[in-house]
């Protein structure tokens, strides 16, 4: 009877979603679309996000008719326009409809993020039109075709009349037959925070002085690579394929730039090169340049050709850091062999003079063991036995590469007690008898082993070996 006598007042309830105010339902809207769907990747761009999937809107648009309407009127649902036109698009003028109505969206004022992948030159023309028409609205561009005369139509200045936003570029031209000479992509109305491009550096025009990232896949000279750090003082993360050159410009050394914390340096060798012109490569940029902000640091060599870690490239990182004087945390070194104890004792004499590195990585694509870091290696590195002074502060040892060592010199590397103990098993004391802490516990091991090739051909790797036991496995996961 009670159920009887309250059923008619329940249906004047209407749900709780449906009551709930228009202005909150659109920052809901707002918070799910910019909240992460699955993890993030880490990014190294200080600017870079991922863009929305259309269908994340479209989904909250079928959801009602409310909704719809709150979505379809919320302009900051909507800054993020990215499409793809190939040739398996059988509708363009669909999609052309779509782009537009979705620009229209996002309203007259706030900043958008375009997001473009193009493999159809002629049928991206309506697209790149429209675009254009929003041209003093991009904040981020990341535009990825084949034809050089697209990338040129897009991002070229066309007036002056406008005030820029663009703070991102991101490009991918790809050289064709029917246009095969430069290409000048003239930024100089805008000042972008971030350059990322597979064209040519003398392809780019623009104002560098904002200029905090930039990653560049295409070769690039020595000197060239000096002026963009001497124009760019603002610069925080520079990642680039160095090329050889003769001689360099005298008028940009040396160079100390105080704001760069992460530089990443890639070298590929010549098919005619032995080698040798790799590490000279490296000596000319880092004896012209000094960087006191400089937190991480990564060299990457051919891994067709391998480098030994020799004297000369011992002496160039110690002197590029001694000069420098930074506080280096991060130092990752791909591409080299250890032929010898010798090499083993260059890297450790580059590392004494490194006491604030947190993580070290090494990564080697060979598969001899007898070209990879050794029990030597590991033993100085050691808690007991090695150099007390050498990477105090380590927290993350990182190797790729053959297995020239044993799981017993990796374990010793480090310390899960704060008590140091002698080799005799007695724990060590200093001469009031207090006992004496260890400065390194480690955080993360991670090793990779190349183990050859499978019955078909295939590179194998494995985090350890079948006959390791469980200690190795315990030491390779996060502690």
């Amino acid at each position: 009877m009670v159920a009887i006598l309250h059923q008619p007042d329940l249906g004047l309830h209407r749900p709780a979603i449906k009551r709930v105010p228009y202005e909150v339902l659109s920052e809901i809207f707002v918070f799910y679309v910019e909240s992460p769907q699955q993890p993030p990747n880490v990014c190294t761009y200080t600017l870079t996000v991922k863009p929305v999937a259309p269908s994340t809107l479209l989904f909250l648009g079928a959801v009602c008719v409310p909704w719809r309407n709150v979505a379809w009127t919320t302009p900051r649902l909507w800054t993020t326009v990215a499409f793809k036109i190939s040739g398996i698009n059988n509708n363009l003028m669909t999609l052309l409809d779509l782009v537009k109505q979705w620009l229209q969206r996002a309203g007259r004022e706030l900043p958008l993020f375009i997001k473009v992948i193009c493999r159809d030159s002629h049928r991206s023309l309506p697209f790149i039109k429209l675009l254009k028409e929003y041209r003093h609205r991009w904040q981020k561009m990341d535009f990825r075709c084949d034809a050089p005369y697209v990338l040129e139509l897009l991002l070229r200045k066309d007036t002056d009349t406008y005030t820029s936003n663009l703070k991102v570029v991101h490009f991918t031209g790809h050289l064709t037959e029917d246009h095969a000479g430069p290409v000048a992509l003239d930024l100089t109305a805008d000042s972008p925070e971030e350059i990322y491009g597979f064209v040519p550096l003398s392809w780019i025009k623009t104002q560098w002085h904002a200029l905090r990232s930039i990653c560049l896949m295409n070769p690039l000279p020595v000197d060239h690579l000096l002026h963009v750090l001497s124009d760019a003082p603002a610069l925080t993360y520079c990642n680039v394929n160095l090329d050889f050159i003769e001689e360099i410009n005298v008028e940009v050394r040396p160079l100390v730039h105080n704001k760069l914390r992460d530089l990443r340096l890639r070298l590929h060798i010549d098919p005619e090169d032995d080698g040798s012109e790799q590490t000279v490569i490296l000596e000319e940029l880092l004896s012209n340049l000094a960087s006191p902000s400089l937190t991480k640091l990564s060299v990457t060599f051919d891994e067709e050709l391998n480098v030994n870690f020799d004297a000369t490239y011992a002496d160039t990182l110690m002197d590029f850091l001694a000069r420098s004087k930074c506080s280096l945390k991060t130092f990752k070194q791909h591409g080299v062999i250890f032929s010898s104890e010798h090499e083993e004792n260059q890297l450790l004499a580059v590392l004494i003079t490194t006491p604030t590195l947190e993580h070290l990585k090494i990564t080697t694509d060979i598969r001899e063991s007898d070209k990879s870091i050794s029990n030597h290696f590991l033993e100085r590195l050691s808690v007991q036995t090695g150099d007390p002074d050498l990477l105090p502060n380590l927290k993350h040892f990182t190797y790729h590469g053959p297995l020239g060592f044993s799981e017993e010199a990796l374990a010793k590397i480090t310390c899960d007690d704060m008590a140091s103990t002698s080799t005799d098993g007695s724990t060590g004391s200093d001469d009031l008898g207090t006992s004496i802490s260890k400065p390194r516990l480690m955080e993360r091991i991670d090793v990779e082993l190349n183990d050859g090739f499978d019955e078909e051909g295939n590179d194998v790797h494995g985090q350890c070996p079948p006959r390791v036991g469980s200690a190795w496995k315990k030491i390779t996961i996060s502690i």
